[in-house]
């Protein structure tokens, strides 16, 4: 984790980037430069986004096969694997920010939801797009 956050750190100095906004994530940190209009996702690599590219951001949120039945008795929340930020872009494929996994972050998305639903509230105010309920 302490790479990440170095290599975070040094990629936005580099860029110049001032920050309004910052995420720690499992193994991805993002940041958001408002003012000029820059996400910076670093992972395994390292992406500047452009919001200007961003046709849509939205929440995506991703279910295991649930079998005829399966669901008496048990909430649609038990079934959930995977939280992520879908960014999607204007010319070129979209890409994904995974805020939760089941395997790695246990049963209780509830706050991960929320800080992905923020994310994309900040994102869309920013393209000036609706707001997520």
């Amino acid at each position: 984790m302490k790479q990440l956050l170095y290599r975070f750190t040094e990629s936005a100095a580099r860029r110049m980037l001032l920050l309004s906004s910052q995420e720690i994530l499992r193994d991805t940190v993002i940041g958001l430069d408002a003012r000029n209009r820059r996400l910076l996702v670093v992972d395994s690599g390292e992406q500047l986004i452009a919001l200007d590219d961003i046709r849509e951001c939205t929440v995506k949120k991703e279910y295991a096969p649930i079998r005829p039945g399966a669901l008496s008795g048990r909430r649609l929340d038990a079934f959930l694997r995977r939280i992520s930020l879908r960014l999607e872009f204007k010319s070129r494929p979209g890409c994904e920010i995974v805020f939760y996994n089941v395997k790695a972050d246990g049963r209780d998305a509830v706050p991960f939801e929320k800080r992905a639903r923020r994310w994309a509230e900040s994102i869309r105010q920013l393209l000036g797009g609706p707001q997520a309920a």
